[in-house]
């Protein structure tokens, strides 16, 4: 599959920001107060799973598409659908594998594991190895951040059989309909879509989340699809690159400053509208960025985003004094 390569360096940039997100809460960072405005070390960085989310239900989509084209039978549902699953499963399974095994060893070696306590935590690591613990087996082990992927494969599971038997309906009813009701159910009971390990109503609220992004992500392929298609000005291509890099921007600076959480919706839609005109290809700039590194990047971003414990960690162990002074002073200077 040919990669957009805009998409790529998007991915790479939101898994850094998740990244120092997860390692600046270990950091003794102070926020920097700016007329107003409270200014945090990445504060809200949680926002860009958001953006993983909805790219990963507008590949559903896009999968669903290309079997209708060219299946002119009615197909085998629940063996396309652990055809699908399978594969995405096994494109991130043995980054998890050496992700698990890496931090898993340190752990033991640092912690001095042995006996019954190594056999517990190994136990304990299982379920995550298999990305399951959002299926309710979510035990305490040493790689928690692979809820994300936990989520999005449970999602799709769900998902891919519905859309690939009702794509008209799907896109245009059922997916906006889902996304944005889950969604308002989520601001309605908790103020936020942030949280992990949360319960909400019959599910975690990650994967509820997961479940309504996904579909919008899917509505997205959708329109992309139709506007890809249609000729363009430069004018309209110009407006369009302004409105995708306003939505990447507005993203970016939702996670610097500390706005209040309800307007993470404003942040979803924009990224959705934004990655709707990256993929459509209907904005300019995508020549800038198609550079072998940039790809590079891309592919980076899984693995960076598996073995983000050791991120986490340094910043634990080195989080206090002359270091967080530094960050500060660092990060007025980049202001």
């Amino acid at each position: 599959m040919k990669r957009n390569s805009k998409i790529e360096f998007m991915r790479a940039f939101f898994c850094l920001m998740v990244i120092l997100f997860h390692a600046g809460r270990k950091l003794n960072i102070q926020p920097i107060h700016i007329m107003s405005l409270e200014v945090t070390f990445l504060g809200y960085g949680y926002i860009g799973v958001e953006f993983f989310f909805l790219v990963s239900g507008f590949l559903l989509g896009k999968s669903v598409y290309k079997m209708r084209q060219q299946s002119l039978q009615s197909p085998d549902l629940g063996e396309e659908t652990w055809s699908f699953w399978k594969r995405k499963f096994m494109s991130v399974f043995p980054h998890n594998v050496i992700a698990i095994v890496l931090v898993f060893g340190i752990c033991a070696f640092e912690k001095n594991w042995h006996g019954v306590t190594l056999l517990k935590n190994l136990a304990n690591a299982i379920p995550q190895l298999f990305f399951a613990q959002k299926l309710g087996f979510n035990f305490k082990s040493v790689n928690g951040i692979t809820w994300y992927i936990s989520a999005m494969l449970i999602s799709m599971l769900i998902l891919y059989p519905l859309c690939r038997k009702y794509y008209s309906m799907f896109v245009h009813v059922i997916g906006p309909l889902i996304g944005f009701y889950i969604l308002g159910f989520i601001y309605f009971s908790t103020g936020s879509v942030s949280g992990v390990n949360s319960w909400l109503a019959c599910d975690f609220k990650c994967v509820e989340r997961a479940f309504a992004e996904i579909s919008l992500g899917i509505v997205c392929f959708e329109i992309a699809r139709q506007l890809s298609e249609k000729k363009k000005t430069k004018v309209q291509r110009g407006i369009a690159t302004g409105i995708e890099v306003f939505g990447y921007l507005f993203v970016t600076m939702f996670a610097l400053f500390t706005l209040p959480k309800k307007y993470e919706i404003f942040c979803i839609c924009l990224l959705a509208i934004s990655i709707v005109l990256t993929f459509s290809e209907y904005s300019y700039g995508l020549s800038l960025f198609d550079h072998a590194w940039v790809y590079q990047l891309g592919k980076l971003s899984l693995p960076l985003y598996l073995n983000q414990m050791f991120a986490i960690h340094a910043a634990k162990n080195l989080g206090g004094g002359r270091i967080a002074s530094g960050f500060n002073l660092l990060y007025l200077c980049w202001l």
